[in-house]
């Protein structure tokens, strides 16, 4: 995790996790699930429209988001992020993950991209 990662974290409140389970075991467990069927709004399975967006990812950003390199950790996180918070993704969401996954692991972006939505600006 970059100085910046370690930020985000701060500020989010995500450095120590005071979840009620371990928070490697949540991440494995939601990844454990495979793809997601929560259904969008436009009828797909949450997991096809994460894959149509997920190559879209900071594509003009070449020199800091690879996404070659990326796009497979933006996938598992999205689709972990579905199944924990057992919501449908929605357009938009791999722009918001992004910058956690430019400058973290990706159990950590996955827990300060859950922590934002669920808990800093819950819907």
């Amino acid at each position: 995790t970059t100085f910046r990662g370690h930020l985000w974290k701060l500020f989010l409140g995500v450095l120590y996790v005071d979840d009620e389970a371990d928070p490697v075991e949540l991440y494995i467990s939601a990844l454990k699930k495979k793809k997601s069927r929560l259904k969008c709004q436009d009828g797909r399975s949450s997991y096809k429209a994460i894959r149509d967006d997920s190559f879209r990812t900071m594509r003009g950003e070449k020199e800091v988001f690879d996404i070659s390199k990326e796009e497979p950790k933006v996938i598992r996180v999205l689709n972990a992020y579905v199944h924990r918070a057992n919501k449908p993704y929605n357009q938009g969401m791999n722009t918001i993950l992004a910058p956690f996954i430019v400058c973290m692991n990706e159990m950590d972006a996955f827990h300060c991209f859950h922590h934002l939505l669920e808990k800093v600006t819950p819907t």
